[in-house]
């Protein structure tokens, strides 16, 4: 983890899906996104050439108050829940933002429904690492789907019973990794995750649900994407997103006064860059 020195305190922070259990992930998507914010966020992924003047509307539109107090008040409810600092701790503009920059990730997301990570100051879809055959919870180990040789061919889950295709299909058809969706991802573990031996039962499946909250998100992600791309649906699970680079102070600043030179007559070129806010 990262570590924040306030005075003689060291305070501790969740940079990474490696870090992050389900259960931090689940806390964090309990906490409600203000409105404006998200669609600034999807305004600014879905930035085009083409959609120069919703995305000058959409920056235009973000109010003083937005920027400088409903999204801070966020920002520290997000640090709150990822950091070891409380939220009414004192920290100023640039601290809040500096902080919330190594968390941002995770909150778009939530937004996006694709996992993200830090890459050199840009925002980059996160991939999850090969598999392993197991993991460990709670003091006991815990194996994934196993795969079986077939030729040259290696066949994903070839062992699984089907009532397990069945039961994760109906639960997870479509799923997006909303916010709505993030508490079902530990009956997800549960269901295909198990001690040597055993087989699948829904009623352990159900009992196991909160004890997969402690799995490491990096092991959640690897996971999902090994099962969800074969279950019927799944097409809509991974999208991908381009780099965004600059502040939002610098977005809508930029769009207020592109916004006032065009009401008063006036033309002004637009970068054509999609941009990220903190």
């Amino acid at each position: 983890m990262i570590t924040i020195k306030t005075g003689n305190r060291k305070l501790k922070m969740i940079y990474s899906w490696e870090l992050m259990t389900l259960q931090d992930f689940c806390n964090l998507a309990s906490i409600p996104i203000p409105l404006a914010y998200e669609s600034f966020i999807k305004a600014d992924g879905s930035f085009t050439p083409e959609t120069v003047d919703k995305y000058i509307e959409d920056m235009a539109a973000i109010t003083d108050e937005q920027m400088n107090v409903e999204f801070p008040a966020y920002y520290r409810k997000v640090i709150s829940c990822l950091t070891d600092i409380p939220e009414r701790a004192f920290l100023n503009k640039d601290q809040i933002n500096d902080i919330y920059a190594f968390l941002k990730p995770f909150v778009v997301s939530l937004i996006y429904h694709v996992p993200f990570v830090n890459f050199y100051g840009s925002l980059k879809e996160y991939t999850p690492d090969r598999l392993k055959n197991s993991f460990e919870i709670g003091g006991d180990t815990y194996y994934i789907p196993e795969s079986v040789q077939i030729l040259d061919e290696l066949v994903p889950l070839a062992k699984e019973q089907m009532i397990t295709y069945c039961e994760a299909g109906d639960l997870f058809k479509g799923m997006r990794i909303s916010r709505e969706d993030v508490n079902r991802l530990a009956l997800f573990m549960a269901i295909y995750c198990r001690k040597k031996g055993e087989q699948y039962s829904d009623t352990l499946a159900l009992e196991r649900k909160d004890l997969m909250l402690q799995a490491p998100m990096s092991v959640v992600w690897a996971v999902f994407f090994c099962i969800v791309t074969r279950l019927k649906g799944s097409s809509e699970t991974i999208r991908l997103f381009g780099k965004y680079p600059r502040t939002m102070e610098e977005n809508v600043l930029e769009a207020r006064a592109y916004k006032s030179m065009v009401a008063g007559g006036l033309s002004m070129s637009v970068p054509g860059t999609a941009v990220m806010a903190q």
